[in-house]
């Protein structure tokens, strides 16, 4: 015996034969797993969004019309609502990646359907609210309308002011 080992103990369980194990290399990035019925929930609420009568729905979905009511019956019931918060959130997150026509749309889309904007949990506009500020443009325009009042020139442009006690 030399080095103090026995016999076989040099060579590990298995030997050369045994079979490595090989992880799959990839050479981008990984998929995310998708969850098929949240895919299937997202495609009913379309379809509802999109006034398919739920008897339709069950067809092209390839599920009895009980079936249909019992699994995606939240679908079915605010269907167009969850679609429309879809679209809404997917503009948002195209704004904020720097879409200025996603946000455009997103604009006309909540500003038709709200009215004015205003701060979270008012109900209203405050009464003692300053008007909105004009352009340079806007206020010189403004102020030329009636720019000849108190002047000397006043009854040369106006005649009618003439009458007028001051």
């Amino acid at each position: 015996m030399r080095g103090g080992r026995r016999a076989g103990s040099g060579r590990k369980r298995g030997g050369k034969n045994r079979p490595k194990l090989v992880l799959a290399e990839t050479t981008g990035p990984v998929a995310p797993r998708v969850n098929k019925m949240a895919v299937l929930r997202r495609r009913v609420a379309r379809l509802v969004a999109d006034n398919m009568e739920p008897e339709e729905i069950a067809v092209v979905m390839g599920l009895s019309i009980d079936k249909l009511r019992v699994v995606f019956d939240r679908e079915l019931q605010h269907g167009r609502a969850l679609m429309r918060a879809e679209e809404l959130f997917g503009l948002q997150d195209a704004g904020d990646s720097g879409s200025v026509s996603a946000l455009k749309h997103l604009e006309g889309k909540t500003a038709a359907a709200s009215g004015p904007m205003l701060p979270f949990g008012k109900k209203e506009l405050a009464a003692d609210a300053a008007p909105p500020r004009l352009g340079k443009k806007l206020a010189a325009d403004a102020a030329a309308v009636n720019a000849e009042a108190g002047t000397s020139w006043e009854n040369l442009i106006n005649p009618a002011a003439a009458d007028r006690p001051n």
